[in-house]
């Protein structure tokens, strides 16, 4: 029942940020000043910021966050939409990336998905160094989507852990909610059978 509530409150909350958003997208239409422009796309970035945590409620709730479109998108596309809306966008590089597409429906799943492994590679890496993703396809015929960065990594027991949470059934508990981004990284990998591990470079 709380989660339902939080769920509908928090639709309100994103309808309120679209509305602000596309407002900030008139104001940078019709600004000159080069000083103002770059505060109203501090702004920008920073709404966008606020939707993926509005949008992340959502999920964590079990609800559909919205946004599923008809037409499937390029990868690196996707990619650059989970760039986007992370803090550190500045310091993620994109290296190799398939020209493969995404369909529609899960499309913004996906750049939810790489979003929050965007931002945990970018928060617990040095602030002066590059994240990189790249994707490729396998002999498989899957695609491995890779995150890289330069942090002095997890402890082994740490790192076993989480990829077991990663692996097993969604829960929403206090350690979900601790590690909001996995969870909510779990329960859309879950959705498009996505398999998604943590590992040392």
């Amino acid at each position: 029942m709380l989660a339902a509530i939080c769920a509908d409150l928090t639709a309100r909350d994103l309808r309120m940020l679209d509305e602000l958003l596309n407002r900030l997208e008139e104001l940078q239409a019709g600004e000159q000043d080069p000083d103002i422009l770059a505060q109203l796309y501090r702004i920008d970035h920073l709404a966008t910021r606020l939707r993926r945590n509005g949008e992340n409620l959502r999920v964590l709730a079990g609800r559909d966050a919205g946004g599923g479109r008809d037409e499937p998108a390029s990868l690196v596309d996707v990619i650059r939409a989970g760039v986007s809306s992370v803090e550190h966008y500045t310091r993620v590089e994109l290296g190799t990336v398939a020209k493969l597409g995404v369909v529609g429906f899960a499309a913004d799943d996906i750049s939810r998905l790489l979003a929050e492994l965007l931002d945990n590679a970018t928060t617990h890496s040095p602030p002066t160094s590059a994240v990189t993703v790249s994707a490729h396809l396998t002999e498989q015929g899957s695609v491995l989507v890779r995150v890289e960065d330069a942090g002095i990594g997890l402890p082994a027991a740490r790192l076993s852990a989480l990829n077991e949470r990663l692996a097993s059934a969604p829960v929403l508990d206090r350690n979900a909610v601790q590690h909001m981004g996995l969870a909510v990284v779990r329960r859309i990998s879950t959705r498009h059978d996505v398999r998604v591990w943590l590992s040392r470079r």
